[in-house]
Parts: structure tokens; sequence; C-alpha cells
């Protein structure tokens, strides 16, 4: 039975809810940008100043995921004029606002799908999460997909099915990963054998579909990426290659101890009361609190089978099981609470005292940089581009001409550096039309360069700074010759001085 609702004290709980998750938040505002992170602003920037064509522009990046997201963005640069840096702050706002809501959105799924308490207690474990609060603030689509789908659950649920495809289809227009919840819904429909439940999963469905699918047949590039990804095929998923178990082994850090724990009361109540009720047909009425906990305990089981079997595991891909363990965690400690409460009502609030206490305590001293630098295998490169861009920002600010290899460019480097702006790469060698005076400040070389195509290119462009991997041939070539400043692994030659050594100036 659902427990009475105090609604002046379930509101003030909820601000408090919101408050906190916000202070846990804000303060990782202004990061230092993961890859994805970098790449994602500067394809902004590209496609806000009109610089669509150019080859040599991250603009193409855009094309990999939806456009809901980064439309925000580049719907904000235009209005404001803003550079990289406001736009990656605009951006992780947006996540944040995202994530806030979307701590209301679980509430309701909660108060829905069970009782007021467990919706509070959903939205509180949500809002401490450690992984929830790291990629809360990620220039990324995660918090926004996530929000849309959640609204899509919880309108369907309330048999509201043309607004749930809405949102279902918004969802489909920000990232793949919101997949997975219909797949879920799939699932939990045939196993409870309410197989009316398919035609008002396609009442949604056809309002999703036409709303999302022009993107994906027209526009996306990443045809058959993500089945290589899977595979483990694309070059990627080489990267990112982990062992089968790698997403549910950190479960209990991603999720935070309490709220794992929580999740696994939850699962034992669904199963005892799935077992009580065994002979009743739930192909008929009403959703019972056990059906939905199956449901999220399909959901979990749905993300972690297909995410164990692909080849490639960014960590950041089970974003989209936290709402879920969020819920069955509140409804688990609901229902801990209410079972203890007849008989030891004193030692059932201190004892939910304790677990919201401890999984504050536990949650807070879990850092920004302590959680990416354990779960992101690009976080160190992220953190070393970062340097070698402060550092040539000091030697030739502005106004400065790099040369680096292709393979050598990342967009942390890019958005980092002061010489950078959009439509300033150009690829060696320079071939201007009449009348073209423009200077570029990153010049590329092809991979594959060697050092005396290299020494005609340094010749010809004069640049302030050739930068290399240390452990790329051309640079053991050209270390022959002068000896860099090396930033783990990153080798920073100054042109002038490359140039006169190598033609044997001065000897």
């Amino acid at each position: 039975m659902k427990s009475r609702e105090n609604r002046k004290a379930t509101t003030a709980i909820l601000l408090v809810i919101l408050v906190l998750a916000l202070l846990l938040r804000v303060f990782n505002v202004g990061h230092v940008l993961s890859w994805d992170e970098a790449w994602n602003v500067n394809s902004v920037v590209d496609a806000a100043t009109g610089h669509t064509d150019d080859a040599s522009t991250f603009f193409p990046n855009l094309s990999r995921h939806p456009p809901a997201y980064t439309g925000l963005g580049i719907l904000y640069a235009w209005v404001t004029g803003s550079g990289r840096v406001g736009v990656s702050i605009a951006l992780e706002v947006i996540s944040i606002i995202c994530s806030l809501l979307l701590i209301l959105v679980i509430f309701m799924c909660g108060r829905d799908w069970f009782d007021y308490r467990a919706g509070l207690l959903a939205s509180f474990f949500f809002a401490v999460m450690p992984a929830a609060r790291v990629y809360d603030t990620w220039v990324k689509q995660e918090s926004m997909t996530l929000l849309l789908g959640l609204l899509f659950l919880l309108l369907f649920f309330r048999g509201r099915h043309v607004a749930a495809g809405l949102f279902l289809g918004l969802a489909l227009l920000t990232k793949e990963i919101i997949v997975f919840i219909p797949l879920a819904l799939v699932v939990f429909l045939t196993v409870t054998r309410r197989f009316g439940g398919y035609r008002k999963l396609a009442i949604s469905l056809a309002v999703a579909i036409p709303l999302s699918v022009w993107w994906y047949l027209f526009f996306s590039r990443t045809s058959g990426q993500f089945a290589d990804f899977f595979l483990g095929k694309h070059e990627s998923a080489v990267t990112w290659a982990r062992p089968w178990y790698f997403y549910l082994k950190r479960i209990p850090g991603d999720v935070g101890w309490v709220a794992f724990l929580a999740a696994l009361i939850g699962i034992a109540f669904m199963a005892r009361r799935l077992w009580l009720f065994r002979r009743v047909d739930r192909s008929i009425g009403p959703y019972a609190p056990r059906d939905m906990a199956l449901f999220i305990v399909i959901w979990l089981a749905v993300i972690y089978l297909v995410l164990s079997l692909s080849g490639g595991k960014p960590p950041w891909m089970a974003y989209s099981a936290l709402p879920a363990f969020a819920l069955l965690g509140g409804w688990g400690l609901s229902e801990a609470f209410e079972a203890m409460s007849p008989r030891r009502r004193t030692a059932a609030l201190a004892s939910l005292t304790v677990a919201v206490v401890l999984a504050v305590a536990l949650s807070v001293p879990v850092s920004f940089g302590g959680y990416v630098s354990e779960a992101d295998v690009m976080w160190r490169a992220a953190l070393r581009d970062k340097e070698v861009a402060e550092q040539v920002n000091r030697w030739v600010g502005a106004g400065g001409r790099i040369m680096l290899r292709d393979a050598d460019l990342s967009p942390n480097l890019a958005f980092y550096m002061d010489c950078y702006d959009p439509g300033c790469m150009t690829l060696l060698p320079l071939e201007r039309s009449s009348g073209d005076r423009r200077e570029f400040s990153f010049l590329l070389l092809d991979d594959r360069t060697d050092l005396e195509e290299a020494r005609r290119h340094l010749e010809a462009t004069r640049p302030d700074l050739l930068l290399l991997n240390c452990g790329s041939l051309l640079a053991r070539e050209v270390r022959g010759y002068i000896e860099p400043v090396e930033i783990d692994g990153t080798c920073i030659f100054k042109g002038r001085e490359l140039v006169e050594a190598v033609n044997g100036v001065g000897q």
C-alpha cells in the first residue's frame, strides 16, 4: 500500500535534494575537458561560425551523434557570440540543468511506481551518485538524453502514449543510448505477458520514429561504426577494450555502496513478492510495485548484458543504468523502512538516517579528477595536452603558428591553445587560391611525412613551433638535430632553431 504523502514536507525535502545535487555538481564547472568534450565544443564553434566545408575542421564530429544537445550549443554561440570557453561553460550548465530536471522526473517515477518515500530516496541516490556527479557536468549528451527518456517512461506508464512518443523521439535526437529503455520495455511486456502493451508502445513509436528517423537516414555519418565498435573492430574500440566484467565491477563505485546495497534489498523484496503472487495473472490490471521493480531489474539486465558483450567499453555508457539503480535502491530502502516501522519505528528512522548520512559521506570525498582519472583512459592525455597548450601559449600566445602531424592533433590541444580559431587549420602543402591571403596558425603534416619533406615545409611556412609525439619516427629524426622541450611524451621544437639546425647554419 502506498504511504500517505505530506506534500509540504515532500516538497521541502525535494528542494533540499536539488540543492545538494547542485552543490555536488556546480564546482565541476570549468573542469579540464576530456577528448570527447573538447571535440564537441570545437565542432559546435565551427558550426556556429560557418566553418562547415573545411576538411581540416572539427565540424564532421557533429554527425557522430544526434543534434539536439549540440544544437543548443550552436544556438547559444550564435546568440551570444561566445568562443570555445564560453560555449563549454554554457554546455556544462545545460548538462547540470538537465540533471536537476532528471532528478525531479526520477522522483515522479518513484512516486508513481512505488510511493513518495521511494521517489524521494531515488532522487537522493541519483543526486549523490559519484558517476552522476561527474557525467552530469560533462559536455556530453547523457543527462539530456536520460531526462527525455525518463519522461517517456513516466508518461508511458501513465497511459499518455502519444506524449510519451514525443519525448522518446526527442531522446533519439539527443543520443543513441536511449534505445536501451524501449528495448527493456519490450522484454518486460513479454515476460509479464502484457501483450496489449505492444499496441501502446507501437503508438509511442509511431510518434518517435518519424520525429527522429530523418537524422539517422540523411545526416548521421556513423553508419556501421557502432556495430564495429560493439564487435571490437573499430580503431576506437581498441582504445576502450576491457574485460567482459568491466562494467559490473564498476557498479559499487559508480552508484555508491549505499545505493548499491539498497538496490540489492529492492531486488530481494521484488523476488519475494513475485514468489508470493506467482499465481496472479499479471497480464491484466494495473502495474503493482513488484512489477515496476521487475521492469527496473530488466532495464539493468539489458544494459549490462549488452555493454558487457561490447568490444569497446567507455565508462560513461553505464550512465543509462544510473536512474534505474536510483529507483530500485529508493524502493528497496523505502520497503525496508516500511517493514521495520510498525514495531520499531525509532530504529527504522535511525537506520534510514544513517543510510542517508553514509551515502553523502561516501560520495563527497570522490573528487571529479579522482573519478575520471580512474575511469577514463584518455584522461592523462587530456591533462598532457592542456599542459602542452599552456606552454605554447606562454611562448607564442594568440599570434603563434604551430606545425604538427595530423595524428598528433587532439581536440584538447585546439581547445586550449590561444592561437587556434575556427578555420585556422590547413593540411600542408599550402595551396592558396589567387587573392587568398589568409594565414593559418595550425599547419598539419601528413602522418607519413619524413624529415626531408618536413624540412621543406618548415622552410616554406616558418612556423614558430613544431609539435610531435616523441615516439614518432619523425620526432626521433628531428631530435638528431635539436633537443626539444618534452612534456609527457610530446616534443616541442622551436621552428626557427630547428630550420637553422637542419640546414647546418652556424656549423
